[in-house]
Formats: C-alpha cells, sequence, structure tokens
C-alpha cells in the first residue's frame, strides 16, 4: 500500500505503525537525500526489514549499527538511480510529449546569475532552475 505523507504535519513513525499493526514498514526508500530522514525511515522498519538509499547526501549521516544489526537485523541497500540507458528512454518519453517540463521549472534565470539560482535551491525556494545564456 502506497500513501503520500506530509512529514511537516504528520508524524509519519506513528503513522507508520498505526498502518502495520505496530509491525513497521517491510521496505522503506529514502529519496530526499536529507540526513534527519534517514533515521525517521530506519525507525519506520519492522524487524529484519529492508532500507533502501536512493537519495544522494551530501552530508555525514551517524548511524546506531547496534540498533540496525542486533535489534531489528536490518538490511541496508543503496540504489543509484540513473543509468545511461535511462537517458535515451527519458528523451523517448519526451519526444511523445508525455513529461510536461514547464512544470518542473521554479524560476529561469540569466546566467551571470548563477549563485542566486543555487541558492535558491539550497534554500528550498525553488525545484529546478533554468540558467539561461
Amino acid at each position: 500500500m502506497a500513501k503520500t505523507v506530509d512529514v511537516l504535519n504528520e508524524d509519519i513513525i506513528e503513522l507508520v505503525r498505526k498502518m502495520t499493526d505496530g509491525y513497521g514498514a517491510d521496505v522503506v526508500f529514502e529519496c530526499t537525500g536529507v540526513v534527519s530522514a534517514v533515521n525517521t525511515a530506519l525507525s519506520c522498519l519492522r524487524a529484519r526489514g529492508r532500507y533502501v538509499q536512493v537519495g544522494i547526501m551530501h552530508h555525514e549521516v551517524p548511524l546506531d549499527f547496534n540498533d540496525i544489526f542486533f535489534s531489528k537485523e536490518l538490511t541496508l541497500l543503496g540504489h543509484r538511480t540513473s543509468r545511461p540507458s535511462s537517458w535515451g528512454k527519458a528523451l523517448r518519453l519526451l519526444e511523445a510529449g508525455k513529461v510536461e517540463l514547464e512544470a518542473l521549472i521554479t524560476k529561469e534565470l540569466p546566467l551571470t546569475r548563477w549563485k542566486e539560482g543555487f541558492q535558491m535551491v539550497r534554500d528550498k525556494k525553488a525545484i529546478k532552475v533554468i540558467l539561461i545564456l
């Protein structure tokens, strides 16, 4: 069962416990690359659950390996989300008009304002900033 959760307004750990009668999730995919999300995701797992790291981490993540190995016996996996073949598939989807790129663009800036664009993404004020020559 899939469910979208607004983690700013809902306690995801408690929600997972309710949805699983207290057991926890079988598999968790962490896709944000946010350090705090890692421990939250690990807390959502049942004993012998599987954790898959998809989001790219830009910081070190402290982990309690005693909890991972002894208490829950979790399986940890890393997954690179993009392969060379993905680019061809993406281009075919674009050619077929199946992806609306404009909806993904938050802001367009001239290339000379690249620092501002990067800062907007870092500050979570934009998702995609297009730099134009």
